[in-house]
């Protein structure tokens, strides 16, 4: 088995010591991030100061690994991803894994095949543990595939744009003249914007699709590794087959996202905000300024995407609020942990407290309701690395971990260019 990197002494007095000292058995989440989750730690330390044990699983030079918050630290590597994981879920033995990015997510669901085909009793425990972490298990595929999903969802009751399946350029063709331009090309298995094309005319449409349907170069595979430690791109860059592309009905407006803490199939707590400013000023980029809000359609259309594919753990689900009608479009489903999932603090948005109470039935001590916050919010180190004169910096609340020095120093130390 392989060895954890190493033991945060911090955090391992909190996982063993209750409030008075005395030895306390206490229940665990294992943080998993395979590439950069510079939010990562700080939903490690909303978790600790509700008194959880955190383990994370996560490359050697990721910001977990340096965490106050984490105890152990597993190492997370390309060569044997699988072997990796296995190893760290039977050392850590946790109560719930909890995937900050999308390829930890996919290598949950892959383990869980594995797992599914073996009858030993680690491999029935780790696919129950993957089962409760996740959900359901005959939708643990369909959650991650964004094609699949909206037309699974199109008679359901949630808002949808009109969303066409592309097989080929002629059917590129024929989608683009239904649905009227600008229309957004959207390939499955990505995650970031990175897969995302807005297209405003038939050559920007013929050009995405053209990027969207071949091999990644080497030079940008290189870039993925390197700077964002993606890798995940090796394997896309070797991929023999790519995912589907489908093009979407372009909905302008504001973006938005419902973080929501879920429990075999009900949602638990949610946080709604929307985005005031976003990565590149691109509304298909992550948010780096988000003002929470509450909205009952979201709210509604979150908890019907959540109970028909019976979600547990936490999931980011991305809408689109419609200029001029302030209807809400359900856009895509993140499978993951999501940067603001650790921001509320009131009874219906305080995910972690309510996944605290599910697993252990009872609230923790200090899972005192407060009121969520009211300005805008400016996300770590996102808007920074956006605009370093930001008003926002200053102006709202700038979510910070100031109580993770080591964190924060090493996120500070990185170029800008590598977010």
């Amino acid at each position: 088995m392989d060895a954890p990197v190493g033991e945060n002494l911090i955090s391992s007095g909190l996982a063993r010591h209750g409030k008075q000292g005395t030895s306390v058995a206490q229940r665990k989440i294992l943080l998993f991030s395979s590439t950069d989750g510079d939010f990562a730690p700080m939903i490690a330390s909303r978790f600790v100061r509700l008194h959880f044990a955190v383990d994370a699983l996560c490359p050697g030079n990721h910001v977990l690994a340096c965490s106050a918050a984490v105890a152990r630290v597993f190492r997370y590597g390309f060569a044997r991803p699988l072997r990796n994981l296995r190893a760290a879920i039977e050392a850590s033995r946790p109560d719930l894994i909890i995937p900050c990015d999308d390829p930890a997510r996919y290598a949950l669901t892959k383990l869980h095949g594995a797992s599914a085909r073996r009858d030993d009793p680690k491999s029935i425990e780790t696919r129950t543990l993957i089962e409760r972490s996740l959900g359901q298990r005959a939708h643990l595929g369909l959650a991650e595939e964004k094609s699949r999903l909206l037309a699974t969802l199109a008679d359901s009751g949630v808002r949808l744009p009109l969303t066409l399946p592309i097989a080929s350029a002629e059917a590129l063709e024929e989608a683009c003249q239904r649905l009227k331009y600008p229309v957004v090309l959207k390939r499955d298995r990505t995650f970031g914007g990175m897969g995302v094309v807005i297209c405003r005319s038939r050559e920007e449409a013929a050009c995405g699709y053209q990027r969207l349907t071949s091999r990644p170069t080497m030079r940008d595979t290189l870039r993925q590794i390197f700077r964002k430690a993606d890798f995940w791109a090796i394997t896309n860059h070797f991929a023999a087959s790519h995912p589907a592309v489908t093009a979407q009905a372009y909905i302008g407006g504001r973006p938005a996202n419902r973080a929501v803490g879920c429990w075999e199939g009900k949602v638990v707590a949610g946080l709604t905000v929307v985005a005031l400013k976003t990565n590149e000023d691109n509304p298909v980029k992550p948010a780096t300024v988000v003002q929470i809000v509450h909205n009952e359609e979201i709210d509604r259309m979150a908890a019907i995407v959540v109970k028909g594919l019976g979600l547990s753990g936490i999931c980011g689900l991305d809408f689109m609020i419609e200029t001029g009608t302030d209807l809400p479009y359900f856009i895509e489903l993140n499978p993951r942990a999501t940067p603001t999932c650790h921001l509320g603090r009131a009874c219906e948005t305080d995910i972690c407290t309510a996944l605290h109470y599910a697993i252990e039935g009872t609230l923790p001590d200090d899972g005192i309701a407060m009121e969520d916050l009211s300005e805008p919010i400016a996300l770590f180190p996102g808007e920074l690395r956006r605009d370093p004169r930001s008003p926002y910096l200053s102006s709202g609340y700038h979510a910070v971990p100031w109580d993770d020095p080591k964190v924060l120093m090493q996120i500070l130390r990185q170029p800008r260019g590598s977010l």
